[in-house]
């Protein structure tokens, strides 16, 4: 990668972050990477919330507990053994 292909994609992702362009071009290398890592940790932690959220586990991405599946299954045979 080369260093403008680097900076376009650094400007790109810090507009997306809502960064004006006068700001970035000011920011330091080193600082710009300390906001790339704030942002990384924090769509990980809102992501990990929302999966949280679900009430699924992160394995799964269940919106339902174990048990929960286990209770509707139970539900469904004795509903079909009644037919």
């Amino acid at each position: 990668m080369t260093w403008a292909v680097f900076q376009r994609n650094a400007y790109q992702a810090a507009r997306s972050w809502g960064m004006a362009p006068s700001e970035f071009w000011r920011l330091p290398v080193a600082d710009w990477w300390a906001e790339l890592d704030w942002h990384i940790a924090e769509t990980r932690r809102l992501k990990l919330l929302a999966d949280e959220a679900k009430g699924g586990g992160k394995k799964t991405g269940s919106a339902f507990t174990a048990a929960q599946w286990e209770d509707a299954r139970r539900k469904h045979r004795e509903k079909m053994a009644k037919k």
